[in-house]
């Protein structure tokens, strides 16, 4: 259990901001489809900062500390880092998704990134944050616990989106007034209850899936307005 307050994405959003300045590693917690990724891309935007999104569950240990070649000159080994590695300097976020996920072994080449800004002889540069995301256990969703270590140098937050936080989001998304309409009047069926997951469902609501269902609808709707007036002008 991930024992700290939840918030909601924008309200995510502010508190990253806020801690900006500290340099500080964060990590979003939350059922899949609660705009996790959404919000850090929607944060990138608002700063005006690059983005690095790596999901660490494809990933493999040797993926995050590079590849072992060797340096003939200096008679030693070196590493070859991967391309995903920030050297920018310009303010940017690199976005470490799934972390939960990953096997131990990619967790583990992950904390020194996390922990210690570096990777062998590279370092993060100081405008770059890292963020870091996954499912919580209690999710259903493939997780594992990171250990007292890496808890205690994260900042948690657990992202929960309320109706109206969605709402406003959606109004600036372009999602079909029915779907926004039938979240108004239903605004308990945002995201999968308590009651869903001890039920043992497999699919549950979201925002994702409610964004998703906004999309059908519309091309749904044009096509059967489009295919209307086409009959009508050939009757």
């Amino acid at each position: 259990m991930i024992n700290t307050m939840s918030c909601t994405p924008s309200e995510a959003i502010s508190a990253i901001n806020a801690l900006w300045p500290l340099k500080l590693s964060v990590m979003l917690w939350g059922s899949p489809g609660v705009g996790k990724s959404g919000l850090v891309t929607e944060l990138a935007r608002r700063r005006e900062a690059k983005l690095r999104d790596v999901r660490l569950s494809q990933k493999t240990a040797s993926d995050i500390g590079g590849l072992p070649a060797l340096d003939h000159q200096n008679k030693q080994t070196t590493f070859y880092l991967p391309d995903f590695l920030p050297r920018e300097d310009e303010p940017g976020i690199l976005f470490l998704d799934e972390l939960p996920g990953a096997d131990e072994q990619t967790r583990i080449a992950a904390y020194g990134l996390i922990l210690e800004r570096r990777v062998a002889n590279w370092t993060l540069g100081d405008l770059w944050r890292i963020i870091t995301a996954g499912n919580r256990p209690e999710d259903g969703a493939i997780s594992c616990d990171l250990g007292t270590a890496m808890n205690d140098r994260l900042v948690h937050l657990v992202i929960e989106p309320t109706a109206q936080d969605w709402l406003a989001w959606a109004v600036e998304n372009d999602v079909a007034p029915e779907v926004m309409a039938f979240i108004q009047v239903r605004p308990d069926l945002l995201i999968g209850s308590a009651e869903m997951r001890r039920a043992d469902h497999a699919i549950m609501p979201s925002p994702r899936s409610w964004e998703r269902v906004s999309q059908v609808w519309k091309f749904y709707f044009f096509w059967f307005v489009c295919t209307r007036c086409e009959l009508n002008v050939s009757g």
